[in-house]
């Protein structure tokens, strides 16, 4: 019984890891590809505020309300539409598939870590 709960408490230890880790490994500058749309590049901060921008270094990152976060293997991303004619948040929930520092992908979009 022990031993059971031992692994239980490990296990738990070792998941809780994972989130706080995606937590501070996701904070930088991603190149995301689409295949719907152009790619763009993202910012993840760590206050859980994105923007987002294109290739050109004049453009400014826009932010406008878009917010993060990550539990467990969700990425919820919050950001600004407009729906009947009114602009509004909408919130996205998207499956990680794979994680990694340089790069991750979910079920909609791929991420690569962009150097600065």
């Amino acid at each position: 019984m022990r031993r059971i709960l031992l692994s239980l408490l490990i296990a738990n230890i070792a998941f809780a890891s994972d989130v706080i880790d995606k937590d501070k490994m996701i904070i930088g500058k991603w190149e995301v590809s689409n295949p719907r749309r152009a790619s763009r590049v993202v910012f993840f901060h760590p206050n859980h505020t994105w923007g987002v921008t294109n290739f050109d270094p004049d453009n400014p990152e826009e932010i406008n309300g878009r917010r993060w976060r990550i539990e467990g293997d969700k990425l919820i991303l919050t950001f600004p539409d407009r729906e009947n004619g009114r602009d509004r948040l909408e919130t996205q929930v998207y499956d990680i598939v794979s994680f990694g520092s340089d790069k991750f992908a979910t079920d909609a979009f791929s991420y690569t870590r962009l150097k600065k």
